[in-house]
């Protein structure tokens, strides 16, 4: 049950610095976990995740041993009892063999020893895999520790009392549930073996007990002196035997470091409700951040950097860096936790990207399938002629926004000035221009592409309004002699 809310499901989200790569490496992930991740092809990484954390919590640690596989990874799972030799555990000549971990004399781990396990449970020496070359999961709670200790070592006395406890009342309501009645005698006649009498023995237990056997609708004819009783009803279990029950959970709940709610909630209401479910949450986040920090991140680095290397996978600003989604998170009153998650995302204290995070969400998939449904309400509504507004009542203004959306993707042609529209600065930009022409410091051609080009004037007209190259400077032509 904890490991199906610890690991329900893995999502990675990608943070490369870019927009485009996030998606290509995100799909890569997916990709690889589904089809890739387990050598065996039996699972995937959620499955592979899972049977990890749960032989973590039985044996203590569990290890996974990334093997090339073409060109990517493929994970090879190696149970807790095949590192070392179980048969010799703790008893190893070598002073730096911690049961299967070998130390340097600093005490860091360099390697580990794997060992064979057949169908006898008979064990034998396979290999040497380095540390740094295996993912491993364990709990460490002492700087000394080289191998995990499994996750209930503190209750197995109150596990074993717990479960004898059931067998022994399951035992006695068994036994009262047997009894069908109880046949009193005031006469010895009636003894076993004396007389004829409808309630005869006419067997025995195992025991020796003497019996009588039950024949539906038999109609009894007792002696003087007997009777038949049913036999009294079951009292078990009594009220003291549940609390000795609860109690002892209680017990195991505090040998666990588990909030007693992970058992049993049916004491708890409102507020106590969402402590306890916080409490349980807190613990879940404890294991899910080891699941990050021991394998899920360095098992991410390694798979993209085969991938960038062997090309296919793009380089990336910051191709290690995203964040990890374990699925939605454990509460005990949705609407109280909605309307208090929204109160802080309109206050900024967080943002919509955590909070889809913390529900088991991608935020960019969310934010795409929005938009894709909005799109399908305005395609359908220009199809049938409606407004958007009537499709969703939540659109309020949407067929005007839509609209200012449409006009500012299709803008109208920019139209430049003509000198029709210009003013007297514009007319006086153009009387310049002709002067310049007919002083000659501005060739004639220039000036009528400018007319054209910058003030919208047909060629022809430019063509006539220009004048002359130098114009200015040309004398001015002689009067007639009226008598020539």
């Amino acid at each position: 049950r904890l490991a199906e809310y610890v690991v329900p499901q893995i999502m990675y989200q990608a943070n490369t610095g870019d927009e485009q790569l996030d998606d290509l490496y995100e799909a890569y992930w997916k990709e690889w976990s589904e089809h890739s991740a387990d050598i065996t092809g039996r699972t995937n990484l959620d499955g592979l995740a899972k049977i990890g954390f749960i032989h973590m919590l039985i044996d203590g640690d569990f290890f996974f041993h990334p093997v090339h596989m073409g060109d990517t990874y493929g994970l090879q799972c190696i149970e807790g009892d095949r590192i070392g030799n179980p048969d010799t555990a703790g008893s190893e000549p070598d002073v730096n063999n911690i049961s299967g971990v070998i130390i340097d004399d600093s005490g860091k781990p360099v390697e580990v020893e794997v060992y064979d396990r057949d169908k006898n449970s008979r064990y034998s020496f396979n290999t040497k895999i380095p540390f740094n070359q295996i993912l491993p999961l364990m709990n460490l709670e002492m700087a000394d520790q080289m191998r995990g200790v499994t996750f209930f070592c503190r209750v197995i006395d109150q596990a074993n009392d717990l479960y004898e406890t059931f067998e022994f009342e399951r035992g006695a309501a068994k036994w009262a549930s047997s009894h069908a009645g109880v046949i009193f005698e005031k006469d010895s006649r009636t003894s076993r073996g004396v007389g004829n009498g409808a309630a005869e023995f006419d067997g025995e237990s195992s025991e020796g007990t003497p019996t009588q056997s039950m024949i539906p609708n038999k109609l009894l004819r007792l002696f003087s002196g007997e009777n038949v009783e049913v036999f009294p009803p079951s009292n078990r279990p009594s009220g003291a035997f549940m609390n000795l029950i609860d109690a002892t959970i209680r017990d195991i709940a505090m040998g666990l470091d588990l909030p007693f709610g992970f058992f049993d909630m049916r004491a708890f209401g409102g507020a106590t409700s969402r402590l306890e479910a916080h409490q349980i949450q807190r613990k879940i986040n404890t294991y899910q951040n080891l699941l990050r920090r021991s394998f899920l991140n360095p098992l991410r680095n390694l798979v993209f950097q085969k991938a960038i290397l062997l090309g296919k996978l793009p380089p990336a600003p910051n191709p290690y860096k995203g964040s990890w989604t374990f699925g939605p998170h454990i509460t005990a009153d949705v609407g109280y936790q909605t309307n208090a998650d929204l109160a802080l995302l309109n206050a900024n204290l967080t943002s919509a990207s955590k909070l889809a995070a913390a529900q088991g969400y991608d935020y960019d998939e969310l934010v795409n399938a929005r938009a894709r449904e909005v799109r399908k309400l305005y395609d359908a509504a220009i199809r049938e002629q409606v407004p958007m507004e009537l499709l969703n009542p939540n659109f309020a203004n949407a067929s005007n926004l839509m609209a200012d959306i449409s006009a500012a993707q299709n803008p109208p042609p920019k139209m430049r000035p003509t000198v029709q529209d210009a003013g007297d600065k514009v007319s006086k930009q153009v009387l310049d221009l002709l002067n310049s022409v007919a002083e000659g410091t501005m060739p004639r051609e220039q000036a009528i592409a400018t007319l054209v080009y910058v003030y919208q004037m047909p060629p022809k007209q430019a063509d006539k309004l220009v004048p002359q190259q130098g114009s200015a400077d040309q004398p001015e032509s002689e009067p007639s002699n009226p008598s020539k």
